[in-house]
């Protein structure tokens, strides 16, 4: 959740919880705008990326006539700030409500009391949505009404409404509107209500009010084709246009990496897989094979592997890699949003019951290096005596010799069984009504 005034910003969290992370005068310094300007904020909206929050601020000197709209866009996950190539001049007492558009990389419409603007493609693609007269005034096209409200769905069928109920319909990525049939009088009131309960068919339902009741009058539906996804088993095709539109699909090698340094995705086809030497003999170790392979055509069937324990919203880049298929460099963005499954926590009591295991192990092992490191010094500290005593007094073998190490194991081993048989005598005193109130204790502090 995100809250505004005209000079804050603060974003909400758990129990009600805002958290101020942005004034107007520090925006002024991170864009390096006069300290005599007028910043003020106009509008906040989330992006396509669910980690992404954009603002349209006010900039202006003398702030009579003429304002300038930017945007800025702020990443909850990076925590910066991005200046974006966005620039719209309107009145002063304009307001503009932005929507974005389900894209890879930021696009949007916004519209005021009587236009529709458009920025496509990144922001390089951008005008003011046109009509058959009248260019682009919705208003004159629809007896002076004003814009009511603008509906888009998932996929990008667009819905423009206006005051007196006269609508229009384009598309994203369209540069103009088409009128729709009448369907209604200029003064009842009315809603539209987008159904998204069918993945197949996206519904415009309008709706009409009186003081009584909500009547249902027309809908208009879009009907998709639904294709089949199966989790971590799908193939990418690419497909080239041109200015007339589909050309062939892609059927060379490409490759894919994500924009903003994710890494937390792999690749189903290993190195080893794919390899083949260079020449009719090899020389040497081709290296680990077993790392992922990161090439993709249309046949190779490899394809990427997400993480199932967390979400995420990933930006790729895709560039074609044969030299041969086109002097052109060929690239293009797609995003992917994937939804994994969060594991059930383990419980304090479950999680006990190993870490009582390894401080026991590590116990075990600290105590035996304490008793090697004994047995080593007080072997020491015996040839030491044995050779101050002089050689007429020694009668065993050096330390090194076979008889001597043959002592020195048997000593151990009966050692060790001395060792066995004490803790198997000091295993009894952890009794059963022990271990219950040593459980007890512990799930009462949990």
């Amino acid at each position: 959740m995100a809250i505004w005034t005209e000079n804050e910003v603060y974003l909400g969290y758990a129990l009600l919880k805002f958290v101020k992370i942005i004034t107007t005068e520090e925006l002024k310094e991170l864009l390096n705008m006069s300290s005599a300007a007028t910043l003020t904020i106009h509008n906040v909206e989330y992006t396509g990326h669910p980690l992404e929050l954009a603002l349209l601020l006010n900039y202006c000197i003398t702030c009579s006539i003429i304002k300038t709209i930017y945007l800025v866009i702020y990443n909850e996950d990076t925590k910066q700030w991005v200046f974006q190539d966005f620039a719209l001049d309107v009145t002063t007492d304009t307001f503009l409500i932005p929507n974005f558009i389900y894209s890879a990389l930021p696009e949007l419409i916004l519209w005021d009391k009587h236009r529709i603007y458009y920025y496509y493609h990144n922001f390089t693609d951008t005008g003011v949505l046109q009509t058959p007269t009248e260019f682009g005034n919705l208003s004159r096209l629809s007896h002076n009404s004003t814009i009511h409200d603008v509906f888009m769905d998932y996929y990008g069928n667009i819905v423009v409404k206006m005051e007196n109920n006269v609508m229009f319909y384009f598309k994203i990525n369209i540069k103009d509107a088409v009128k729709l049939h009448l369907w209604t009088n200029s003064t009842i009131k009315s809603l539209i209500s987008l159904n998204t309960s069918d993945t197949r068919t996206q519904v415009f339902c309008l709706f009409t009010l009186d003081l009584v009741n909500m009547q249902k009058r027309v809908q208009y539906p879009k009907r998709f084709d639904k294709k089949e996804c199966l989790q971590h088993d799908f193939f990418y095709i690419i497909e080239k246009y041109n200015d007339s539109g589909y050309v062939e699909d892609v059927e060379v090698n490409f490759i894919v990496w994500e924009i903003h340094g994710r890494d937390d995705y792999s690749f189903n086809n290993t190195m080893k897989k794919n390899y083949k030497h260079c020449f009719s003999y090899a020389i040497g170790k081709p290296g680990d094979l077993n790392q992922p392979y990161e090439i993709i055509n249309k046949s190779n069937r490899n394809h990427l592997v997400w993480p199932l324990d967390h979400s995420g919203m990933y930006v790729f880049r895709v560039k074609i890699l044969d030299p041969n298929y086109s002097f052109c460099n060929l690239t293009t963005i797609f995003a992917i949003e994937t939804f994994g499954v969060i594991p059930r926590p383990l419980s304090n009591r479950a999680l006990q019951k190993p870490r009582e295991k390894a401080g026991i192990l590590q116990r075990q092992a600290v105590r035996k290096n304490v008793r090697e490191w004994k047995k080593m010094e007080k072997a020491k500290e015996r040839m030491k005596k044995q050779a101050r005593n002089g050689s007429h007094t020694i009668k065993r073998n050096p330390l090194n010799s076979t008889g001597n190490l043959q002592e020195m194991k048997m000593t151990r081993t009966a050692k060790k069984k001395k060792i066995k048989a004490a803790l198997r005598v000091e295993m009894p005193a952890m009794t059963q009504e022990t271990q219950l109130q040593t459980c007890k204790k512990t799930s009462e502090g949990t």
